[in-house]
């Protein structure tokens, strides 16, 4: 008797799924030739494939196009990548008739050349088109393809692993764009979704799994594929399939492609699945658990727990490794948790944190591991407090040290500030947020060996100002100099400072920052950080397209910011006082180019349209978002050929002299024409320069740039 290939599907669980999935409410066309066979019945064929649909209403069947499309670029790539010697066609029925009745294949056999290759996908059930999109049927019944293929190519059966896992694999990489294993896991699609609903839902950290076990799913199928090309590469998959398929020896094919047995490549992707792409850590696999070293500790976690470890619980193992390390960095005596044992329990009802001799214990609620580390950090801090046996330290002093240990660590947030230590805090009462800041300061300054010998001092009932002094062994005059940076710099600082009279300076590659702001008791904000970094690019750029760069000995333009008197050393002086220190640095691009324009003229004047428009174009402002802002502007070239600095511009101002420049820079055929221009502005100014250089003066320019923006 022939041996015929009939592979049916029943996709029922599609049903727990499309009722999430909204309607499809716009009509369209199908752009396949579908052929009327008989009611309700269509076919159509491509090179591969000859497909017959069954459908009440035909308007329907756009929702087959992109199957149909790429029913031959799966069975092509399938077979190239097997190197399948099948060199036949399929059939394929897919129905999503209620009425259709049980499949029947006398009822479909003349359409088909060859009844032993021919597919059924049964979708029959009421209202089920109406929750379809062209995109989830495809991605449903791709695999299916490959599957056909497969079977064809195969001497034997393939094992449920290989057949589903490898078809999945092939669809996500040969035929979609190429995908990755995060990807997949955090953006994987219907099909993916149906079969058991996502890989998180149904692999728990339970006793070892074995491919061939009967409890085995299609999304751990899926991801085995995923494991040996993340391992091996696509290319040892191909002579995996290949091996298979000239000689269907499970044991060989998997040693001749991958040089491993399948109980190694099993506890491999044992932890591939679980923490490949989630987990900073490399863990390895015993008899019972799963495990890494850390630094002064070793994590632990059962396999018979039943909770996903995924990127929000390994961040809680990093702020719990980063607490632990801190503890026992702070005294010796700490030391006393070699081991960090992770027991988590999905259906806990609560997190809970045990000390034990050998370590701690965490059970994990299935909603709580965003708390898990903080609930560490309360017990891990009140056991190293407690072997201190300081009987009088503060309640304030013990949650400060939880607060230093939770900011620290990455678990909490707290701002910084220098009030620990002001005069009146000789006498004054002090809180956990005082002690925190006194910690970090002291860890800061001196190391973290400081914060025990603080703690004991504060046991002895004095403040906590007189505390900081007993432990920094320094004296009040150089602490509160050190505290300065905390007081009048931003916390955390992006930029590297050292101390003026009266302020603070950073040097930034050609561009020197003094800011005086001690003297007005006032802190630079990470703003204008952010406004100095960014005008020292523009000022790094500035020497080689004007040809004029800071002098040898130095090397750097000075901005200072100044609550006195200019000093001859300065290049660029902006006055500063309380009220205006927050915005004096607006027009800082503007001021170096000016400055640098400046020195390569030789001291004339640069325009302002020259001077905005040239700084926003080093800024790297975005062209077509200016544009879009201008195109409906009545605003004109206002005052744009004042020297800098006569009148502040609006921003409209600004967008068009940033066109204007544009229009310039386009039509001096590199750098080399706008150092002429400015050699000859040197000579009779920008003006003058300008028609000497380019053949038109202002006038000219502002006529050639207005048509040029009329014609775009």
């Amino acid at each position: 008797m022939k041996k015929r290939l009939m592979l049916v599907i029943f996709l029922i669980a599609m049903l727990l799924v499309t009722a999430l999935i909204p309607c499809n409410a716009e009509e369209k066309v199908s752009t396949v030739k579908w052929t009327q066979k008989e009611d309700n019945l269509y076919e159509t064929t491509t090179f591969y494939f000859t497909v017959l649909t069954r459908m009440e209403d035909q308007n329907y069947l756009y929702l087959l196009d992109k199957l149909i499309g790429q029913l031959d670029q799966t069975a092509k790539q399938t077979s190239d990548f097997i190197g399948s010697e099948f060199r036949g066609s399929f059939g394929l029925i897919i129905n999503f008739d209620p009425d259709a009745g049980s499949f029947k294949w006398n009822q479909y056999r003349s359409y088909f050349k060859n009844d032993a290759l021919v597919g059924y996908i049964d979708w029959g059930y009421d209202e089920i088109l109406k929750t379809f999109t062209a995109d989830q049927i495809a991605e449903i019944a791709g695999p299916f393809a490959v599957q056909m293929m497969f079977k064809v190519s195969s001497k034997a059966t393939l094992p449920f692993w290989m057949n589903e896992g490898l078809a999945q694999w092939c669809c996500d990489n040969l035929v979609k764009e190429k995908m990755t294993w995060a990807d997949y896991r955090s953006k994987n699609g219907v099909s993916f979704r149906i079969k058991n609903k996502a890989i998180d839902r149904i692999y728990p950290l339970a006793a070892p799994q074995t491919w061939s076990a009967s409890s085995f799913t299609l999304a751990k199928a899926v991801s085995i594929f995923y494991f040996l090309e993340h391992k091996f590469g696509a290319e040892a998959i191909a002579t995996f399939m290949k091996t298979w398929l000239a000689e269907p020896n499970l044991d060989s094919a998997l040693q001749q492609a991958f040089g491993s047995s399948q109980k190694e490549l099993e506890s491999d992707w044992r932890r591939f699945v679980l923490f490949e792409g989630v987990s900073q850590y490399q863990w390895l696999e015993t008899a019972s658990t799963y495990q890494v070293a850390v630094s002064g500790a070793e994590l632990n976690i059962k396999k018979d727990s039943a909770i996903w470890y995924d990127e929000k619980l390994d961040e809680q193992v990093r702020q719990i490794v980063a607490a632990n390390a801190l503890i026992e960095s702070c005294q010796a005596t700490f030391k006393k948790t070699p081991f960090l044992k992770f027991e988590l329990y999905k259906k806990a009802s609560k997190n809970s944190v045990k000390k034990g001799s050998s370590g701690f214990y965490l059970a994990v609620a299935d909603q709580g591991a965003e708390d898990i580390a903080a609930d560490f950090l309360k017990v891990a801090t009140e056991k190293a407090v407690a072997t201190l046996k300081l009987k009088s330290l503060p309640k304030s002093a013990v949650e400060g040290f939880q607060l230093f240990i939770a900011v620290q660590s990455g678990c909490s947030s707290e701002a910084r500030d220098a009030d620990f230590f002001a005069p009146t805090a000789a006498t004054d009462d002090y809180d956990q947020h005082d002690v925190y800041n006194a910690m970090v300061f002291l860890q800061e300054t001196y190391g973290s060996s400081k914060i025990v010998p603080l703690m004991s001092e504060l046991n002895k009932g004095i403040s906590l100002r007189a505390a900081v002094i007993a432990v920094a062994d320094d004296s009040e005059e150089q602490i509160d100099a050190a505290l300065d940076f905390l007081r009048y710099l931003p916390s955390p600082s992006t930029l590297e400072w050292v101390r003026i009279p009266g302020g603070f300076r950073t040097e930034l590659g050609n561009l020197r920052v003094d800011v005086e702001n001690q003297a007005l008791g006032v802190r630079i904000k990470s703003d204008l950080e952010k406004t100095f970094a960014n005008a020292a690019k523009i000022a790094q750029k500035m020497p080689e397209l004007t040809g004029w760069q800071p002098g040898i000995a130095d090397g750097r333009v000075t901005v200072h910011f100044g609550a006195g008197e200019q000093s001859v050393l300065d290049n660029i002086f902006i006055p500063i006082s309380t009220d205006n220190f927050d915005y004096a640095a607006e027009d800082l691009d503007a001021r170096i180019v000016d400055y640098w324009l400046t020195m390569a003229t030789e001291g004339a004047s640069a325009p302002s349209w020259l001077v905005y428009g040239l700084g926003a174009v080093l800024d790297e402002s975005n062209p077509a978002t200016i544009n879009d802002r201008i195109k409906y502007l009545e605003t004109q070239l206002d005052d744009w050929i004042a020297p800098f600095g006569t009148k502040r511009p609006s921003s409209d101002q600004k967008d068009l002299w940033f066109t204007v420049v544009q229009y310039l820079l386009a039509q001096s055929e590199g750098q080399g024409k706008l150092r002429q221009w400015l050699a000859a502005a040197a000579e009779d100014g920008f003006e003058a320069g300008l028609e000497k250089t380019y053949g038109f003066d202002y006038d000219g320019l502002f006529a050639n740039w207005l048509s040029h923006m009329q014609a775009n």
